[in-house]
């Protein structure tokens, strides 16, 4: 005998009984596989992505340095006196090497450093798992003209530099005051000298 059952006023058969009743899911085994399956892939994946950090971490300094030399140059003009930038270590004084601070002040005593007495008009600091550091100059000023007497290099230099030689980054400043981040091939060239050995 044929035996139907309802279900809300709709008759169903055994067989679409039985599939309406099952469960769905995966074993403990398909579970398992499809785990190591994913450790696997993250394990392959890890040195890249370590590495796309860096270089990433390493675009972002350049691209930092270079948007506070612009601020210097635009503000000089808009405030119509020459005002200084200078990379700061953790006493906030200028310093050429081990950067961890960007300022902008107006050196009213043209003695190259930042004084008490000297208000700070804008400060930024640096986020970098390596140096930075400025060459030639432990300063940099712009004038009203937008133009700077003290052309210079920041240069950012990752960690254990020696091995990591592409992700050197090189802003520089010219004559015109105009900022520039150096290709690659002049950074490693030019620079590679100036980042500490690890």
């Amino acid at each position: 005998m044929f035996i139907r059952y309802r279900r809300n006023g709709a008759r169903l058969s055994p067989a679409r009984l039985h599939l309406e009743n099952a469960t769905y899911g995966v074993t403990l085994i398909e579970l398992l596989i499809g785990l190591s399956i994913l450790s696997i892939l993250t394990a392959a994946a890890a040195p890249g992505l370590q590495h796309w950090r860096a270089k990433v971490q390493a675009d972002n300094v350049a691209r930092q340095i270079a948007d506070q030399i612009r601020a210097t140059r635009e503000l000089a003009i808009h405030h119509g006196e020459p005002l200084s930038l200078c990379g700061s270590n953790h006493t906030h004084r200028c310093a050429l090497g081990n950067i961890q601070h960007l300022q902008i002040f107006s050196d009213r005593n043209n003695n190259r450093q930042r004084d008490n007495d000297e208000a700070i008009i804008a400060h930024s600091e640096l986020e970098h798992g390596g140096h930075v550091r400025l060459n030639a100059h432990g300063i940099m000023t712009m004038e009203p003209n937008g133009r700077t007497s003290t052309p210079a290099s920041y240069i950012y230099c990752p960690d254990n530099a020696a091995q990591n030689r592409e992700l050197i980054r090189k802003v520089t400043v010219s004559f015109t005051g105009r900022t520039y981040i150096a290709s690659q091939d002049k950074v490693i060239a030019a620079s590679a000298s100036l980042c500490p050995e690890n």
